[in-house]
């Protein structure tokens, strides 16, 4: 800071800012440290953990923390809360509910989480010890990651959940203004809530599935849904209806990415829930998702008996569901 005794005794001095370390001088500096060379995802690590600041590199290298997953090393968080301590308490409330929200946070996001009312004033100190950064219109970002997750792993267990669940309720209000792209961020923030909301935690994920399926990132949206079932698995109250639909949705994934085998079982299970609830549009929907693997100039009898049962199962009046069976059944038999 500029009212330190090396400031001050260092009168007509400039100040100079100087960038972080890039990918590649990054590589030569773990070469000359460690005696290796860097692999590409090592560099990246390093990169994304420091942003290039030489003295937690140093500090990261000589510990091996090459990793994201691996623990601060005690000088790092040190240096980190001594520029924290510097802040004002409400600056510091507000830095914690960003670390909760992430790197990136907008000013919007702090106003409808905290109760503070003049966001620009409580964030200037942080702003000009540069602990946060402006980014784009609104936004603000922590200027090294490391901030970030010091502030977020010194929170109180209680309230660190608590913040995470208002911010899960603040973007329920934005998924319902339009942004369901935020799905998979609401059930992150729902989860690290502790849970205490496990309907809509699962909810959350299938949405998330779904969404990721129609912009055909079929991995995430596998990832999503077999989340969601595993969940339901855990949960007493578990409705079979629910089970059976998120099998057929994580089917229709795995079939989009060719994994039959796993996709055929996911129905198999569906079909079997379906018939013991005498659902006949379940039934329907998991024979046509198995059958949606299509062999040229074979029989499949197993299809055929799922498709036959539930042709027997559904009413007269649910015409459309009966015809895609029909037809499909039709095709099954040639």
């Amino acid at each position: 800071g500029n009212d330190g005794p090396l400031w001050q005794a260092a009168r007509g001095a400039g100040v100079l800012h100087l960038r972080g370390l890039a990918e590649s001088q990054i590589g030569k500096m773990l070469q000359t440290i460690t005696g290796e060379d860097a692999s590409p995802e090592q560099r990246q690590q390093l990169l994304e953990r420091t942003d290039g600041n030489p003295f937690f590199l140093t500090e990261l290298i000589q510990l091996g923390a090459s990793s994201k997953a691996m623990t601060l090393p005690d000088s790092i968080q040190q240096v980190i809360r001594q520029h924290l301590e510097r802040l004002p308490t409400e600056t510091l409330a507000l830095l914690e509910t960003g670390a909760v929200i992430g790197r990136e946070f907008g000013s919007a996001d702090l106003i409808a989480v905290c109760d503070c009312t003049d966001i620009e004033t409580a964030l200037a100190p942080a702003l000009k010890l540069e602990i946060v950064q402006l980014a784009e219109a609104g936004q603000l970002r922590f200027s090294h990651i490391i901030y970030r997750d010091v502030i977020h792993a010194d929170l109180e267990k209680g309230r660190c959940r608590e913040l995470h669940l208002r911010y899960a309720q603040h973007l329920r209000s934005l998924i319902e203004a339009g942004q369901n792209h935020r799905w998979q961020e609401l059930a992150l923030h729902l989860e690290r809530s502790g849970g205490t909301e496990p309907s809509a935690w699962i909810e959350s994920l299938r949405q998330a599935g779904s969404y990721a399926r129609g912009i055909a990132a079929f991995e995430d949206a596998a990832s999503s849904l077999q989340k969601a079932l595993a969940l339901l698995g855990e949960d007493p109250d578990t409705d079979p209806a629910r089970r059976c639909e998120l099998l057929l949705e994580l089917a229709e994934v795995e079939m989009a990415r060719g994994e039959i085998e796993s996709a055929c079982d996911h129905c198999r299970n569906a079909f079997r829930i379906a018939g013991s609830l005498e659902d006949a549009a379940l039934m329907a929907s998991a024979a046509l998702v198995f059958g949606s693997a299509y062999v040229a100039a074979n029989i499949d009898e197993e299809l055929v008996i799922m498709l036959e049962a539930a042709q027997a199962a559904l009413p007269d009046t649910a015409a459309a569901e009966r015809a895609q069976v029909m037809a499909r059944l039709a095709a099954a038999l040639q």
